[in-house]
C-alpha cells in the first residue's frame, strides 16, 4: 500500500516521500522521494533515528491553516485522549489505540479531523511530555 509521508529526523532534518513497505513492528522504512525533479530517490529510513513519521493526506499541506489542539464536542473517540509535547517544543493534540506509555513507537491520530496528518507514527523517545486528556 502506498503511504504518503514526511519523515521528521531526530537531527531536524524532513524528508517528504511516498513509503510503500511500512510496518509498526520493522526497524527500517523505505521512502521514494523526489530528491530533485523528475529523480526519485530511495531512502533506508532507520526509525530509531526519527522524531516521527507523519502520514499525510498532502505534501503540501495548507501553510495557513491553523490546526485545532482539542477534540470535536460530541464526538467520539476510540483511545486514550493525549497531548505530546516533543523534545523540540512541538505539540500535537490527538487519540491513541493503544497506550503510549506502554510502547517505544505508536500512533496517534490528531484531535483535529481537518488536519493534513492522517496519522503520526510518533518515537516516544523524543516525548519531552504527554498528558492524559
Amino acid at each position: 500500500m502506498e503511504h504518503k509521508v514526511v519523515a521528521h529526523f531526530l537531527d531536524k532534518g524532513i524528508k517528504k516521500g511516498v513509503a510503500y513497505d511500512f510496518s509498526s513492528e520493522s526497524p527500517m522504512l523505505h521512502l521514494v522521494a523526489e530528491d530533485a525533479p523528475g529523480q526519485k530517490q530511495v531512502h533506508k529510513i532507520n526509525l530509531n533515528l526519527v522524531k516521527a513519521i507523519f502520514f499525510v493526506k498532502d505534501h503540501d499541506g495548507n501553510s495557513i491553516y491553523k490546526e485545532k489542539n482539542d477534540f470535536e464536542p460530541g464526538k467520539t473517540v476510540y483511545g486514550k485522549k493525549v497531548e505530546i509535547e516533543f523534545d523540540d517544543g512541538e505539540k500535537i493534540v490527538g487519540y491513541s489505540i493503544t497506550n503510549p506509555v506502554m510502547k517505544k513507537k505508536f500512533f496517534l491520530i490528531p484531535a483535529d479531523p481537518n488536519s493534513n496528518n492522517a496519522k503520526i507514527f510518533i518515537n516516544t523517545d523524543t516525548i519531552k511530555d504527554l498528558k492524559y486528556l
